[in-house]
């Protein structure tokens, strides 16, 4: 559906609910996150995506309250952007 509607994900991705096998790594617990991460040429083509992903039928009906059925915090949004520094 992301395909359909505007710029394909860079990256999706889930918690791993798997135990951790390296215990010196330390590992956050009891908290699952999904993150799904898109490029936009500018403010207008980010909005108009995130309109035609409201208005499909299958996310309207089906992805997105799925999603929200799911959620045990409020969705965060964070939009970043390049800095002087960042190479082109």
């Amino acid at each position: 559906m992301l395909h359909r509607t505007g710029p394909a994900p860079l990256a999706a991705l889930t918690t791993e609910a798997a135990p951790n096998t390296f215990p010196r790594l330390p590992v956050r617990t009891g908290e699952n996150v999904a993150v799904v991460v898109t490029a936009y040429p500018d403010e207008s083509t980010y909005r108009a995506h995130l309109a035609a992903v409201q208005a499909d039928p299958l996310a309207r009906d089906e992805i997105l309250p799925g999603i929200e059925r799911a959620q045990t915090t409020v969705a965060r949004t964070l939009r970043l952007a390049p800095t002087g520094r960042s190479g082109s």
